[in-house]
């Protein structure tokens, strides 16, 4: 059972962590400014503390995910109790025992958390608020999320900063935005440009 949980948190992390690496590299090539003020701070900070889950590296993360996320259509889940929903024009209850399923990408995409969330800004992370918060998915929630979250932020903090302190990416092709299981662009490719030879 532990080796089929490995492998599934193997597979699932590695995956989901390489589309979400290269849609970042994507969204960073394609908005220059961000690209060169993540890289600045990375360059200002000590080689040690450069994948620290905090800072400007941390928001870019964040809305790289918001913006595409991985997978998009969420997860299905049964309901262990009843939920009542109240809204100026309506009322619902979603009654114990149903099965529910929310998409991330909705709540990504919501203007009322986001007010242009079609707009890649990862500043708006500098300013986040409860609904911000509560919106975000990623991962999924509660105690079901993904079994590969830890493989994926891992790898995700990691290798970020060591690609854009050293290279400058371009698009060359930008590829086409698809969804089969995981939401990721095809046909995307970056050409790397090398811009300094300081040691990460």
């Amino acid at each position: 059972e532990r080796l089929a949980e490995i492998t599934t948190m193997l597979v699932g992390g590695h995956e989901t962590a390489g589309f979400t690496l290269g849609t970042t590299l994507l969204l960073l090539a394609k908005h220059p400014e961000v690209s060169s003020k993540l890289r600045n701070e990375l360059l200002s900070t000590d080689v040690s503390k450069r994948s620290s889950r905090s800072g400007y590296l941390h928001n870019v993360i964040r809305e790289s995910k918001r913006m595409v996320p991985v997978a998009a259509l969420g997860s299905i889940r049964r309901t262990g109790r009843d939920f009542s929903f109240n809204t100026s024009n309506r009322s619902m209850v979603i009654p114990k025992g149903a099965t529910v399923f929310l998409p991330v990408i909705l709540p990504h995409h919501h203007k009322e958390s986001f007010g242009d969330p079609e707009s890649f800004r990862p500043e708006r992370w500098d300013k986040e608020d409860t609904k911000m918060r509560q919106a975000l998915m990623s991962f999924s929630l509660g105690n079901r999320d993904c079994v590969g979250q830890s493989l994926a932020v891992a790898e995700m903090y990691s290798i970020i900063p060591r690609l854009i302190a050293e290279y400058d990416f371009e698009v060359e092709a930008e590829g086409k935005l698809e969804f089969f299981l995981t939401l990721k662009y095809v046909g995307a490719r970056l050409k790397p440009t090398r811009v300094g030879t300081q040691s990460i």
